[in-house]
């Protein structure tokens, strides 16, 4: 299950062993990437627990994928969520963007698989 606190603003936040899952590394790497960054990245609970923000999770995951690695990886999060980019509605005009883009592909694909079992 996962471990979502609210933060202030009422967006919601990660608990730091939930967001080192999703992203694949360890809860320590997370910590140290927290700890290294000069911007903020984890809110703190009252007992000072860090929450991460699921943008900034999501920034993470990307800045992962795209084959950053050691502070690069948290410069580019940042970026990325500066950008707006994982601002909820965005999130999801992307994410549509993205599936239309990939079914127009495999439309084009069926097409073409048609023409050629049609010549035989």
């Amino acid at each position: 299950m996962t471990a979502v606190v609210q933060s202030g603003d009422g967006s919601p936040m990660l608990k730091t062993g939930e967001a080192a899952r999703l992203l694949h590394v360890s809860a320590n790497t997370l910590r140290s990437w927290e700890r290294r960054s000069r911007v903020p990245m984890a809110a703190r609970s009252d007992g000072g627990h860090r929450n991460f923000d699921r943008r900034v999770v999501a920034g993470l995951r990307d800045a992962l994928q795209e084959g950053y690695v050691g502070d690069r990886v948290v410069t580019r999060a940042l970026e990325l969520v500066a950008s707006g980019r994982y601002d909820e509605p965005e999130v999801l005009r992307v994410r549509l963007t993205a599936v239309e883009r990939e079914l127009g592909r495999l439309a084009a694909e069926i097409r073409i698989m048609r023409a050629e079992l049609r010549r035989g």
